[in-house]
């Protein structure tokens, strides 16, 4: 199988996804999406490929999991977490947790992280405070 994840050409949201497969010892490729120079951070080259890739919701970053032998892509699938946990499943189920508990405190982690993550990121994008 061939595994290919898109995203821009800066870390971002894929970055974790990055660091999953490095650590499980998966190999994948990278589509990468130039953006404009801000304030505008244009996104065509992201844009004039979005509704093109077959993804059920197409966003960034996204996974596209190729057959071995067909080179056919036999499933995709968009959004950071979501991959992260189809990537678990796949190449290491323990990351998921043993129990319906333990996965509950992956899951609540997860999106822990997340906020934290886009508090921190946020205001490097001109987003206002939410908590504000």
């Amino acid at each position: 199988m061939t595994i290919t994840i898109g995203y821009w050409t800066i870390r971002g949201l894929v970055a974790q996804i990055n660091y999953q497969c490095r650590y499980m010892g998966v190999e994948y490729e990278t589509e990468e999406y130039t953006q404009g120079e801000g304030p505008e951070f244009s996104r065509e080259d992201w844009l004039k490929v979005k509704f093109n890739l077959g993804l059920d919701f197409p966003n960034l970053p996204y996974l596209k999991v190729k057959d071995k032998e067909s080179q056919e892509v036999a499933f995709s699938m968009s959004e950071t977490i979501p991959i992260q946990r189809y990537l678990a499943g796949k190449f290491m189920p323990a990351l998921l947790g043993a129990t319906v508990e333990e996965q509950a405190r992956v899951d609540q982690f997860a999106n822990i992280f997340r906020d934290i993550k886009g508090a921190a990121t946020g205001p490097m994008y001109g987003w206002e405070d939410p908590t504000a």
